[in-house]
């Protein structure tokens, strides 16, 4: 795993999710969602803690579920434009609370054009190196050259809400480290080299005679006179 992975796989990610484009679909829950999200996530390598604000024009039926699921439930917002005005602001201030650290940054939403308000937020995250995540209700022509080039990883809402792999981006999940198989030529060759040792005859150490002088002329044919000056 890279530096610049490793530094998003353990950091904290905020989920922003646009529910009236991305609604819960039949059978789940927003319990089963968050659990869905964050298993997505940890496929992909994300493993740190997760949080989620959730935004709708309409008022939400589930308002006890949501907040059972501990997300964060932003409603009746007025208008569309309001709605996403929210969100923006939500991502730039997220931006600023988190401007010393690592974090990574999804959302869930349509309308992600180049020119799009939460596109521009996205852009500014992007350059204080926060790590961006999407999920879209569909596949978007207009977006997909963005989303391809500065985007880490893209779902599908359908996939993302039921656990799924994105569309695009690599897992940053450490691969496990495979042993390298062993040479056997190598090992044969290095088995030979042991035998070859076993059987060579070692030569006998230079043993330094005694002397009964306490200060003896060195004899020149002294081998160990030369070792002497060697030193």
């Amino acid at each position: 795993m890279s530096s610049l992975s490793s530094k998003f796989s353990t950091a904290e990610t905020r989920v922003f999710w646009n529910l009236d484009v991305c609604p819960i679909p039949a059978g789940l829950s927003p319990a089963s969602i968050s659990a869905n999200i964050k298993l997505a996530l940890e496929n992909m390598g994300y493993t740190g803690n997760m949080s989620i604000l959730a935004y709708s024009v309409e008022k939400q039926s589930q308002e006890v579920e949501f907040e059972s699921a501990q997300i964060k439930l932003i409603q009746q917002l007025g208008t569309r434009q309001e709605k996403v005005d929210k969100m923006y602001d939500n991502l730039l201030m997220w931006g600023i609370a988190h401007r010393s650290e690592a974090t990574n940054v999804m959302v869930i939403s349509d309308g992600l054009a180049p020119k799009a308000d939460l596109v521009c937020g996205l852009v500014i995250l992007k350059a204080q190196e926060h790590n961006i995540l999407v999920a879209q209700p569909r596949r978007d022509t207009s977006s997909s050259t963005w989303l391809w080039e500065s985007v880490a990883s893209t779902w599908l809402w359908e996939s993302l809400a039921t656990g799924g792999s994105p569309i695009n981006g690599q897992s940053i999940r450490p691969e496990p480290a495979t042993p390298s198989p062993t040479c056997s030529v190598c090992s044969k060759r290095a088995l030979r080299l042991a035998n070859k040792r076993k059987k060579r005859r070692t030569k006998p150490c230079l043993k330094r005679p005694e002397s009964s002088s306490s200060n003896p002329v060195p004899d020149p044919e002294d081998p160990w006179l030369f070792l002497w000056r060697g030193f």
